[in-house]
Parts: C-alpha cells; structure tokens; sequence
C-alpha cells in the first residue's frame, strides 16, 4: 500500500489539485497593489511639499491644496470664482483661508499679512476637517484614490467640459 502522507506521484500529476494559475496573475496582482498605493503616496509627496513652501510663507501652497482637494471630491472651484467666493460655497472656516490667499495675489508684493500663513494653516486644516465631518466615509476613500487631482491642467479641464 502506498503512503498517503508521502508524495510518491509521477510527473504526470497536478500539484496541489486545484486550478492552475497562469504567469502573469501574481505581476497583475502586485501591480495592482501597487497602483492602489501609487495615488495616495503621489497625493501625500504633495502635500508634503505644500507645507514645506507653506512654512516658507507661501500662502498660495495651501490653497492649491484645498483646490485639489475638492477637485478630488467632486466639487471643483467655477474658473471665475475668487476665492472668497469659492469659500462661502465650500465652508465658512475656509474663508480665512481665500483671504490669506487673496492678500497674498492682490496685496503689496513681498509683503503678506502678519501671520498669515498660521492662518492659512489652520484655516486648511478647519476646512479639511468640514470636508470630512460632511462627507461619509466611501466618499472620502472614494476621493483619495481619485486622480483627477494628479492630472495635468488641460487634461482635468477636458474631463470638465459638457
């Protein structure tokens, strides 16, 4: 009698029994674990990036981040809405924020008011905090590994058009 514990088969025989599995299955499934942390990691460099010109004193670093922000969303800014415009649509904590920003785009060149890149921060941080308590959690998830915020300009404006 043969032992059922020891593999005695010929080469003939499957291993294991089951399905075979083709090549190219286990690269598919590590390129798309890959892609699935690609966006956020490409989102997070960003914003990274954003802080540091923010700590600088660029102001505009911030709301480039909370425009992407809601473009990730769903809800990006009208073309020709200013800021405070944009604000009083999204949350009334975002309008320290477009009057950081707008200073900074129509004041004295050089010369941004005082403190206002402590106000752009919490400001963006108020806002992203709004953003979240509004929106339920698969919309948030659903944002961050939306792409739209990664595209180049004239590409996410031809996604926008009618």
């Amino acid at each position: 009698p043969q032992n059922l514990f020891v593999g005695g088969g010929g080469a003939d025989e499957e291993a294991g029994g089951g399905l075979p599995v083709p090549g190219w299955l286990p690269w598919a499934a590590g390129g798309l674990l890959a892609a699935i942390g690609l966006v956020p990691g490409i989102k997070w460099l960003r914003r990274r990036r954003r802080m540091r010109r923010l700590a600088k004193g660029d102001v505009s670093a911030a709301w480039e981040e909370i425009v992407d922000r809601l473009d990730d969303f769903g809800l990006p800014p009208e073309s020709a809405a200013t800021p405070l415009e944009v604000a009083a649509r999204v949350a009334t904590v975002m309008e320290p924020l477009a009057t950081a920003y707008g200073e900074s785009l129509y004041g004295e060149p050089g010369r941004p008011g005082i403190g206002s890149t402590d106000t752009a921060r919490s400001s963006l941080e108020e806002t992203e905090r709004a953003l979240a308590f509004r929106h339920p959690r698969s919309r948030r998830i659903r944002a961050r590994y939306r792409v739209t915020s990664i595209l180049p300009g004239r590409v996410r404006r031809r996604l926008r058009r009618p």
